[in-house]
C-alpha cells in the first residue's frame, strides 16, 4: 500500500511539473500586441526551423520591432519577458537569423 502510495505521488509531481512547462501555440495577432511572447516562442522557434520562411513571410507573422539587420535582412531580434521584477535587466529574447534569404537559424537565449 505503501509504494502504490509514493507511485501515485509521483504521477502526480509529473503531471503537474508537465503542465508548468506547457508552453502556448503561436498566435500573430497575440504576438504582434506582445502577449505572452515567451509562452509562444518555442512553438514559432520549432515553426521556422521546418518552414524556413523567408524575411517578408516573418516580418508579416511577426511585425517588426526594429532591432536587427533590416538593411541587410539577416537578423531580427524580439524580446521575449523580463525575468527580473526589480529593474528588468535579466531578458530572454528570441534571435532569428537569415540566409539567403530565409531562416537558418531561430534561438531564444537569456540576457543577464
Amino acid at each position: 500500500m505503501k509504494r502504490i502510495k509514493e507511485i501515485i505521488s509521483i504521477l502526480f509531481l509529473l503531471l503537474i511539473l508537465s503542465s508548468c512547462a506547457q508552453n502556448s501555440e503561436f498566435s500573430s495577432e497575440e504576438w504582434k500586441s506582445k502577449n505572452d511572447r515567451y509562452e509562444m516562442s518555442e512553438d514559432l522557434v520549432e515553426r521556422f526551423l521546418s518552414e524556413k520562411p523567408s524575411w517578408d513571410e516573418v516580418v508579416e507573422l511577426l511585425g517588426y520591432d526594429g532591432l536587427g539587420d533590416p538593411e541587410g535582412k539577416t537578423l531580427m531580434i524580439f524580446w521575449l519577458r523580463s525575468n527580473d521584477l526589480i529593474f528588468g535587466l535579466d531578458s530572454d529574447w528570441l534571435e532569428i537569423k537569415f540566409e539567403n534569404g530565409h531562416v537558418k537559424e531561430s534561438v531564444i537565449y537569456n540576457v543577464d
